[in-house]
């Protein structure tokens, strides 16, 4: 019976280690200071996924624009760099936080209540990732979450969106 035991406990921490081996996908470390142009438009994969601008993800609605210029500051500030609809150069700064391989900004980050009574969750994340060909990788995610006594409700959406690497 012990033997059975240890045999089935060893088995399941090897099972457990070769699953914990994520793929590592070719991704390569975020430049901070380079000053990289993408498409404007997202990569659409199939017709099934969503198609969206780089600066719609930021709340910026010019239609015209093709090309975004991505480039950090010494303050760790993300730029949004294009030009408007008459060709006049249009800058907006991000404060976010470089991790690992990414940066994220967060466009609401807010958690109000009293627990057990009351509780407003309010999280919408832009993270920022770039793959070996050079392709942003920009993941959007939101969570809405609300609790009234022991009445809740809410939801969250985790969307990935590509943009191509154009030459400057």
């Amino acid at each position: 019976m012990k033997k059975t035991v240890l045999c089935l406990v060893a088995m399941l921490t090897l099972a457990a280690c070769a699953s914990s081996k994520a793929k590592e996908k070719s991704r390569q470390a975020l430049p901070k200071t380079a000053k990289l142009t993408f498409e404007n438009y997202s990569i659409k994969k199939d017709n099934a996924s969503p198609q969206t601008t780089l600066t719609g993800l930021f709340g910026i609605l010019e239609s015209t624009v093709d090309r975004v210029t991505v480039r950090f500051d010494e303050a760790n500030k993300l730029h949004i760099d294009y030009k408007d609809k008459i060709g006049r150069p249009s800058s907006y700064g991000y404060a976010g936080k470089f991790r690992k391989r990414s940066y994220d900004y967060h466009k609401h980050n807010s958690h109000k209540g009293i627990p057990p009574f009351y509780w407003v969750t309010h999280v919408e994340r832009l993270r920022f990732r770039l793959e070996a060909d050079s392709t942003l990788v920009v993941q959007h995610y939101y969570n809405r979450t609300g609790m009234i006594l022991m009445m809740a409700g809410g939801g969250s959406d985790k969307q990935e969106y590509r943009f191509k690497c154009t030459k400057n």
